[in-house]
């Protein structure tokens, strides 16, 4: 749930951000817009070209007409840009605050040691298991055999 939740916040986000940086360049950089409306009606432009080209119907021609607007276009280019822009400072703020990608490198690290300690220390217990059972056997025949001592001799 909580991911639908992001992705629809992001996408919520980098509409209001796309939005006001349009708005920006209309006021601050009118000429530049301009520009970017030119290049649209242009891709537009080419883009009905190329469909008429390879034989495309009357109709789908229309439905491209009314669907693809050079202003949308303009539109969805600011908010790809937005949409990179949030994703660059989100990417830097998380790694900054959480670690990012960086810490799940390094739990998967410390979960490896953690867990290679582990198996060390069954080995560790298997023998010592094993020590122990020898020495109960040679107890039960009837031998001299003294208790493991866990490589300390004693004196006496």
């Amino acid at each position: 749930m909580g991911a639908l939740v992001r992705a629809i916040l992001n996408i919520f986000l980098s509409l209001l951000v796309g939005a006001f940086a349009l708005a920006l360049c209309a006021y601050y950089l009118p000429e530049w817009l301009e520009s970017f409306q030119i290049q649209a009606s242009k891709l537009k432009d080419g883009l009905l070209d190329a469909m008429k080209s390879a034989g495309s119907s009357p109709s789908i021609n229309v439905w491209v007409r009314f669907l693809v607007q050079d202003e949308q276009l303009v539109f969805m280019g600011f908010v790809i840009v937005a949409r990179i822009i949030l994703f660059l400072l989100l990417s830097f703020f998380a790694a900054l605050l959480f670690g990012g990608a960086f810490r799940v490198e390094r739990n998967y690290e410390e979960r490896q040691a953690l867990e290679d300690e582990r198996e060390q220390l069954a080995a560790e217990r298997r023998a010592l298991e094993e020590q122990r059972r020898k020495f109960e056997a040679e107890r039960g025949r009837g031998g001299s055999a003294s208790p493991p001592s866990g490589g300390v001799e004693q004196l006496g």
